[in-house]
């Protein structure tokens, strides 16, 4: 059975996105953990631009799912496989944590769509081995899945 990229429970919302370089082998492992730690800064400073009560922290929800933002209400994170990115957000607490955690969704999403619009995908299903599949975002007819990448 084929798996996917982990999301943190009780997310309130996720995107996907793929970055090619994060998957390959061929490439010395230093230089791909380099890319990935540019990557990470990258997006948590877009969010915190974006989001004025974020705060960095480093706290893992699960053994996948890292935290890399908070505020009072929510817990931002990312999780990883494979180059697949799953961007989520959990909300601590009661009704208005979740409120905050839905308002925030457009936002996020055309942060996404301008700083990552080459790698944001849309999810389109999953095979029945478990096997994610998506489309990209500006790439609608292009297929993507969790474990082979690009297919057409």
């Amino acid at each position: 059975m084929s798996r996917s990229v982990s999301c943190a429970n009780n997310s309130a919302w996720k995107f996907y996105l793929r970055s090619e370089r994060f998957g390959e082998t061929s490439i010395d492992w230093g230089e791909m953990q380099d890319d990935w730690n540019d990557w990470v800064e990258d997006l948590t400073g877009n969010l915190e631009e974006r989001f004025g009560s974020l705060v960095r922290c480093d706290r893992w929800l699960g053994e996948e799912d890292h935290a890399i933002l908070e505020n009072g209400m929510a817990y931002i994170g990312i999780s990883e496989y494979c180059g697949l990115v799953c961007l989520w957000g959990v909300p601590k607490g009661g009704w208005g944590d979740a409120n905050w955690c839905e308002q925030i969704i457009p936002s996020i999403e055309k942060m996404l769509r301008k700083c990552y619009p080459s790698e944001l995908l849309v999810p389109m299903g999953t095979f029945s081995n478990g096997e994610q599949c998506f489309s990209m975002a500006e790439e609608p007819e292009a297929l993507v899945t969790s474990k082979e990448g690009r297919l057409w």
